[in-house]
This record gives structure tokens, C-alpha cells and sequence, in this order.
């Protein structure tokens, strides 16, 4: 415990640190973080208020906890320098308080306030996916053959030939495929980072080349992450927890109904509201590709208030929390994007939005240069905005 405290305050491990500890602290941290662990609600642990009797200041069963008065914890972390201690960094030296910060507020993040952090990434290097950040199978366990209710054609496998990792790029490979179930006439590759990347509040940005044609449907896009372990959220089943739809492009190059031959656009969308059919969501935005075939950054920022998308770097779209709720907590102004969500990135084929495919032009594929995740340093989420 006192090891990750220490390591917040020498990330780099190149500098001399010197923290002390009350034991009384350390042992408010432990009742702080299980109160936050049990509260119905993230953020509310500074509210958190200890009983007399758990507190046992004035009881004879506390005469452990007063032997010896305080203790002092004293760590000397060094790298490649040895250990004399002189010049050691304290938390005031360092820009953080020596109050620390992230017993009270789980938001906490290590790092100059007010600057994004990169706290999660993968640049797809190795040889195969990383299976310490992500998954295969479904969100929620459901069959891979589920199409979300979309009617859409693919089932999903993690074989190779339809997620692998290849020149530096995670590609997902959409293919022709016969004798499936539910009658579904292709296989795809899909990726989602639930329980090894779980997140509230942050930027999250990837580099990414769609694919074309009629029945396309690539995304990038976020769900809830049950705190208790189950299907759909905190508040429910979709929409009532939430869906942050970071991009996604239908029937690129393709000429379709609803969009201008051909189509180009990418569009951002927020689901929320109740559990289906009692579902609702923001009026998507929309940012056209000047170049169907090339890379592009998409990414969105999301604060406890609002959100923002943007397009290589370019915020084409934003919404604010007084457009978004939750019926599963109508009285949280921030439900249901105040949970923690994780990362889906998909190539799905035909569904009700873009049309069945025509069967042209396949394999097609989707390609992942990077996926990244940025989180606002000091104690305020917010602080990041500009």
C-alpha cells in the first residue's frame, strides 16, 4: 500500500523520494477506500464520516493502534545513484501536496494538475494482440453471433484471420463466411478492453484507417463496466448505464441513402435515458474525411460535465450533461456517464443503419495504428478543459 503511494510521487524512479506517514493516516486510507469501494456512488468517499466506535480513539480496543504514539514510515527510493538520501524530492518539492490527494479523491491522478497523462495505451508492436488489455469475446458474454439488435450479418471470432497484429497496426478483417449461426454471412474482428481498461473521465484517442463500401460499419466506441460484474451497468440495462459512441462511419466511398455519393462522414453520438425500448440519445454530430483511405486521429474528451469529439485533432461536436440522464438515478445530474466504461473498437457488416452489404470488395479491413488513453493530472477532471 505505502509502495503505490510512494510510486505516485516518483514515477520515474530517476529522483530520490522521501514520504512520511502517519499510521493513523495510512489507516484513514484504508477506511476511505473501502467506504469508496462500497459507496452506491463514485466520488463520495471524502464524505465519508467515521464512527467513534470505528475510529476507537477512546476504546480499549484501540490500545494497539496509540502504542508507540505515531509511526513513521521513511522510504528512500533510488535508481542508478545510490543511497546517501541527500537532496531527496518531498511532496512539496514535487508540486503535490503533502496531504495525499488521492486518498480523499478517487479521481486522483499523479502529475501536474490541469495536463493530460497518458495512463493506458497500446501501440500494437508485438507479433500478437496483448491479452493483458484486451478481450475477444463479447462485453457482456453473449453469443459472438449477436448483432445488438442491428440485424447486422458478421459473427465475430479472435482467429487470426479476422483480428491479428500485423506492421505495427491491429487489423480486423471482415470476410465473406458461410454455414454460421443465425444465419449470419461473415466473420469479423472485434476487440474491447473491459476489466484491463476501465475508465471515468479522460481523452480517449485512436489512429485509425476505416474501410469502404456498402455494409461497412467500423467503430470505435465505449460501454459500461458493471461494478459488480454483470451484463449492461450500474443503472441498468442499455441505455439506462450509458453509450459513448466515439466514431463510427457507415457505407464509406459507397453511395447510400442519407448521405452524399459518396458517403464520407464520421459521427459521435451519446446513448442514454432507460432500459430499451425507454432508450434516448443526443442528436449525433458529424465531421466529413477528406480522405476516405488515409489514417485519421479520432478521439473524444470526457469531463464530468460534457463532452467533447474531435477529428484530427479538430473538436467538431460537443454535449453537456443537461442533455444526457439515467432513469436508474434520477437524481445524479452526471448519470449515467460518471461510471467507470471501457473500449470497444468493431467492424460490423450491414445492419439497419448502413444496409446489407453487397458482398463487394471483401475481405475488408479496419486498421489501429494506436489506441490511447489520457487522464487529467491533479484532482479536478475537469481541469484539462481549454
Amino acid at each position: 500500500e505505502a509502495g503505490q503511494r510512494f510510486d505516485s510521487f516518483n514515477p520515474s524512479g530517476d529522483f530520490f523520494a522521501g514520504l512520511t506517514f502517519r499510521y493513523s493516516s495510512l489507516r484513514k486510507h484504508n477506511q476511505l477506500l473501502a467506504a469508496y469501494k462500497g459507496s452506491p456512488k463514485r466520488g463520495t468517499a471524502s464524505n465519508y464520516t467515521i464512527s467513534e466506535q470505528t475510529r476507537g480513539e477512546n476504546k480499549p480496543n484501540s490500545r494497539a493502534w496509540r502504542i508507540g504514539g505515531t509511526l513513521a514510515l521513511l522510504a528512500i527510493i533510488s535508481r542508478g545513484s545510490g543511497g546517501s538520501g541527500g537532496g531527496g524530492m518531498t511532496p512539496e518539492d514535487s508540486g503535490t501536496s503533502s496531504e495525499v490527494n488521492d486518498l480523499e479523491n478517487p479521481y486522483f491522478v499523479s502529475g501536474s494538475p490541469g495536463a493530460w497523462h497518458m495512463v493506458w495505451n497500446d501501440e500494437f508492436e508485438g507479433s500478437d494482440l496483448d491479452a493483458t488489455k484486451w478481450n475477444t469475446t463479447d462485453s457482456y458474454g453473449r453469443d459472438q453471433c449477436f448483432g445488438g439488435w442491428n440485424n447486422e450479418q458478421q459473427c465475430y471470432t479472435g482467429e487470426s484471420q479476422n483480428v491479428e497484429i500485423s506492421d505495427g497496426n491491429l487489423i480486423l478483417t471482415a470476410r465473406s463466411a458461410s454455414w454460421l449461426s443465425q444465419g449470419r454471412t461473415y466473420t469479423s474482428g472485434r476487440v474491447q478492453s473491459r476489466g484491463k481498461g476501465d475508465f471515468t473521465y479522460g481523452k480517449f484517442e485512436a489512429r485509425i484507417k476505416l474501410p469502404g463500401g456498402q455494409g461497412s460499419w467500423p467503430a470505435f466506441w465505449m460501454l459500461p463496466t458493471p461494478s459488480d460484474g454483470s451484463s449492461g451497468g450500474d443503472y441498468g440495462t442499455w441505455a439506462a448505464s450509458g453509450e459513448i459512441d466515439i466514431m463510427e462511419a457507415v457505407n464509406l466511398g459507397a453511395t447510400a441513402p442519407g448521405c452524399a455519393a459518396p458517403c464520407q462522414d464520421i459521427h459521435g453520438t451519446l446513448h442514454f435515458g432507460g432500459q430499451w425500448p425507454n432508450n434516448a440519445q443526443t442528436p449525433s454530430g458529424s465531421s466529413t474525411l477528406t480522405d476516405i483511405d488515409a489514417f485519421h486521429t479520432y478521439a473524444i474528451e470526457w469531463y464530468p460535465d460534457e463532452m467533447r469529439w474531435f477529428l484530427d485533432g479538430q473538436q467538431y461536436h460537443s454535449r453537456n450533461q443537461t442533455e444526457w440522464y439515467s432513469q436508474g438515478a434520477p437524481n445524479d445530474p452526471n448519470a449515467p456517464f460518471d461510471r467507470d466504461f471501457h473500449l470497444i473498437l468493431n467492424l460490423a457488416v450491414g445492419g439497419n443503419w448502413p444496409g446489407a452489404a453487397d458482398g463487394q470488395n471483401f475481405p475488408r479491413q479496419m486498421e489501429i495504428e494506436y489506441v490511447r488513453v489520457y487522464q487529467c493530472g491533479g484532482d479536478d477532471p475537469s481541469a484539462c478543459k481549454n
